[in-house]
């Protein structure tokens, strides 16, 4: 492998101001992710407005095991991003290599777990989640047709996960623009045009996959950062380094996947209220995953950050950029409370048209998020933080711990104060979370774990 596969392509985080490096880097991350989500959300407006409220509360409730799936994926994707940018920092090309063979074969094998595994589960998760019978029809339809678009989903992420290590944060939002902008337009052609239902919308969003995954797999071919020579698995795999990639990203497999775990709870108390309840929790819950993208975007910013630095010694810049994403953080919440609070019924309708009583009800638990938004910016932080230094084990509890929190909360509120007792059961949860890891960090025994890690 040469040096060009790099050179055209990466930031050195190590060198130069904290705060313009990271703003820099984070950008096209949020921007990028807003397109992300932008699949889940015009699915929604599109089925919201010309499929009624019983086909939205199907896709909303399809939206919990895809966070499952999703939050194996990105966990991986991130161990990934940690990993090399460790070795990026510390310019070790041979170990790049060896990273970048792994990847292709962890790509392969969790995209045949994940499809054959959600296409014969998908009927048993929506009844276990007290999914309404004249619901389950169009939920196992629409899950099981996005099922298939899975290996597209792991191929887009490991790449892009790739290139943000090096330092380049533009090359995955190029390609979720192409492919966020043909989503709607094929949300738009199947349902409005062709009439194809929620069948319609399914199939556009994995045609929309494909073009992300194909289009970041052809143009790292075409630019050396990968040859078909890489392409040529032997199955020889390097425990080591698989080892490592799964160690990086345990905790935020564990985060995101027990996260949507308790949703999936949630969502089985919530599935015991009102049509009106079901779909308002839908709608508002994809507004909320859009008010989530800069923290978490800023928090895979400073892992990045870390991880070079750390890679290279840089100790002291660690510091520099917790402080610098903190202050990011303030920034943020403000701009997303105001957002929120001015604007909350508005964004609402865009989805349920004029529902006020689905408008009220997703405002309420939008407003109860935004009260502890600043606590889930702390929350996605301190975890990158720690573990990109290498304190991998505490970062792990703490998702454990912020599950438990969230499920006690959603069961004790829930039978004292109704339905909003389960609206404030996920905020509460990062509260604790936060609590937790900051006091975990004034322990500094992340320092001594940076120091080992690059031993």
């Amino acid at each position: 492998m040469k040096n060009n596969r790099f050179n055209r392509m990466n930031v050195d985080m190590t060198q130069g101001k904290p705060s313009k490096i990271m703003t820099e880097f984070m950008v096209p991350l949020i921007m990028g992710s807003i397109l992300q989500n932008l699949y889940n959300v015009a699915d929604t407006i599109v089925v919201g407005r010309y499929l009624g409220k019983d086909a939205l509360a199907a896709v909303g409730n399809s939206y919990i095991p895809m966070l499952l799936v999703n939050g194996i994926v990105m966990g991986i994707a991130s161990g990934i991003s940690i990993l090399i940018s460790q070795y990026f920092g510390g310019k070790n090309t041979d170990k790049i290599k060896k990273a970048y063979t792994a990847v292709i074969e962890l790509a392969v094998v969790l995209s045949a777990l994940l499809t054959i595994g959600s296409l014969m589960s998908a009927g048993a998760i929506f009844k276990m989640m007290n999914m309404p019978s004249e619901m389950l029809e169009q939920g196992t339809l629409y899950f099981s047709v996005i099922a298939l678009g899975f290996p597209c989903v792991v191929v887009y992420n490991f790449l892009a996960a790739i290139s943000r290590a090096i330092g380049n944060s533009r090359i995955p939002f190029y390609f979720l623009v192409l492919s966020c902008f043909l989503n709607i337009l094929f949300d738009i052609y199947s349902v409005i045009i062709l009439g194809m239902g929620i069948r319609g919308i399914a199939i556009s969003t994995v045609l929309a996959q494909l073009f992300s995954g194909a289009g970041i797999a052809i143009y790292f071919l075409r630019n050396g950062l990968f040859t078909l020579k890489d392409f040529q698995i032997n199955f020889k795999i390097d425990v080591q380094v698989i080892a490592l990639i799964v160690k990086y990203g345990l905790t935020s497999i564990f985060q995101n996947f027990f996260s949507g775990v308790s949703m999936l709870i949630i969502q089985s108390i919530i599935n015991t209220f009102s049509v009106d309840v079901i779909s308002a929790y839908a709608a508002a819950y994809k507004i909320e995953s859009i008010m989530t993208i800069p923290v978490v975007n800023l928090g895979t910013t400073l892992g990045v950050f870390v991880a070079q630095n750390a890679g290279a010694g840089e100790s002291k810049r660690l510091r520099d950029g917790l402080k610098t994403s903190f202050k990011i953080a303030m920034f943020i919440t403000a701009g997303v409370n105001a957002v929120v609070f001015f604007g909350g019924k508005s964004l609402m309708r865009v989805i349920v048209k004029n529902d006020e009583a689905v408008v009220l009800l997703g405002f309420k638990y939008l407003q109860i998020v935004g009260l502890f938004y600043i606590c889930l910016a702390a929350l996605y932080i301190l975890t990158n933080f720690l573990r990109s230094s290498g304190e991998v084990k505490y970062p792990i509890f703490n998702t454990f711990l912020e599950l438990a929190a969230r499920i006690i909360f959603a069961l004790i509120l829930t039978e004292a104060f109704g339905i909003m007792g389960i609206f404030s059961s996920r905020p509460l949860s990062f509260l604790i979370s936060t609590l937790s890891l900051t006091i975990r960090y004034k322990m500094g025994i992340w320092e001594h774990m940076a120091v080992k890690e690059r031993k």
